[in-house]
């Protein structure tokens, strides 16, 4: 999943009958969830603000973004790795009240 981001590429995912989306973009990463009705998420928005996430919602998904900070860092896998597994989990919790699924086992 690392090697395709880096590349450009759109990962996809499954979460249980979620469709799952990940991409990297102008120096932002994205993860995305196509869900039909977004739970409230107001707090949740505010929330992670603090913490440098953006979370964006529509009739048809949720949506959670950072800015990544390559440069800052000497190992540029490990930042992604853990950025991505971070933005996933956040994700998850805006919609799901746990994670269930580490992200690896839903990789499609």
């Amino acid at each position: 999943m690392l090697r395709r981001l880096k590349a450009g590429h759109i990962c996809h995912a499954m979460y249980d009958s979620v469709k799952l989306e990940s991409w990297i973009e102008d120096e932002y990463l994205y993860f995305r969830a196509y869900i039909h009705h977004p739970p409230s998420v107001e707090f949740t928005k505010q929330f992670y603000q603090t913490i440098g996430i953006k979370l964006e919602y529509t009739k048809d998904y949720i949506q959670v973004s950072s800015k990544l900070h390559l440069k800052s860092y000497i190992n540029e896998n490990e930042y992604l790795t853990r950025r991505i597994d971070t933005l996933y989990k956040y994700l998850v919790l805006s919609f799901q009240e746990k994670v269930k699924y580490p992200l690896h086992s839903i990789i499609v």
